[in-house]
């Protein structure tokens, strides 16, 4: 939670991209128009195979991630993008 918490903090807003992963529209809008005005660049995505392809185009900084989606849940998504090299730092 900690990490969480530094990562939101107000001066580390600058350049932080976040991606949204939720099946319910007014969701995504609500957590776009919040992160947005605390300056965070934020992207979405409506379901997992979008999340995948908007991750693989640019690797996001943090995840907000649904877990109850059709087709493909938030723990599916989770666990590719786990697998995924470039996630692996170091």
């Amino acid at each position: 939670m900690n990490a969480l918490r530094q990562f939101l903090t107000p001066q580390t807003t600058v350049d932080k991209n976040i991606l949204i992963v939720d099946d319910t529209p007014a969701n995504l809008q609500l957590l776009t128009v919040m992160l947005k005005s605390q300056g965070y660049q934020v992207r979405s995505a409506l379901n997992g195979a979008m999340a995948l392809l908007a991750c693989n185009r640019q690797i996001p900084d943090l995840v907000l991630l649904d877990v109850v989606m059709p087709e493909m849940s938030g723990y599916q998504v989770c666990k590719q993008l786990k697998n995924w090299r470039c996630w692996i730092k170091g």
